[in-house]
């Protein structure tokens, strides 16, 4: 039988048959604990040949790393409003990769492997573009547009206050007709107890059918509001990072 076709990329042997989307799922069978988001920009100086190898080495990571359940890559649609955003411009790439659990999560993010992968991405990436999240329990990606935004609250936020913000996002969706699904993410900790290292604090991950129903979403008057009441008084400058996709 003929052996499938590899290549070496940033060090780990991938196979070379990728999926669509560039997204690989090592099993159907195990449902994901805990999803790991990251969203990088690339350096001005990196070739689209730099970032589609690194699209092709984190798709594959289901079949290197036992941990690793599924893994998804994305580039930003480059839809204006996420270009010219007063908080700063859209993220690049984002990638999501699914766990049983945190145990795994950690396992795989002190492997030597992954460290040295990691490592020869940030010579792709731009300086201080890096923004991450890991959270508890996702859903299932629809097929049509997604917008992912994380941002830190600033210290001296309650719990109270925090509270009140998840709410806000997650009334959105009787809000705003348009909107699938919504996902409201707080940052899980260690399994010392601790926030992982360079996360932000809270995402929102919200799903439509459609490009068309999302750009509704981003001049809707209720989205407009909670963004002016409830993020901007809380939100740690510098710290929102935000993308939008398609699958």
């Amino acid at each position: 039988l003929a052996q499938p076709a590899t290549m070496v990329l940033f060090g780990l042997t991938v196979g070379t048959t990728m999926g669509c989307c560039w997204a690989r799922i090592r099993s159907f069978d195990d449902t994901p604990r805990l999803r790991h988001v990251l969203l990088v920009s690339f350096r001005p100086e990196t070739t689209i040949n730099q970032e589609i190898e690194m699209m092709k080495t984190l798709s594959s990571l289901p079949q290197i790393f036992p941990q690793v359940l599924r893994s998804y890559v994305y580039p930003d649609l480059r839809l204006a409003g996420g270009q010219s955003h007063p908080a700063g411009k859209n993220r690049g790439l984002v990638w999501m990769a699914d766990f049983r659990s945190r145990a795994d999560f950690e396992a795989f993010e002190h492997d030597e492997q992954q460290m040295k992968m990691m490592i020869a991405f940030e010579s792709l990436m731009e300086p201080g573009s890096r923004a991450t999240l890991q959270y508890a329990d996702p859903l299932p990606m629809i097929e049509g547009a997604h917008h992912i935004v994380m941002f830190s609250v600033k210290d001296d936020v309650t719990a109270e206050e925090f509270s009140t913000l998840e709410s806000s996002l997650r009334n959105l969706k009787q809000q705003i007709e348009e909107i699938h699904s919504i996902n409201v993410a707080a940052a899980v900790s260690n399994l010392d107890g601790q926030t992982l290292p360079g996360n932000r604090n809270i995402a929102a991950l919200v799903d439509f059918a459609s490009i068309e129903k999302y750009e509704v979403y981003e001049k809707h008057p209720a989205h407009l509001s909670v963004v002016e009441k409830n993020i901007k008084p809380l939100i740690s400058p510098g710290s929102r990072a935000a993308i939008q996709f398609a699958s």
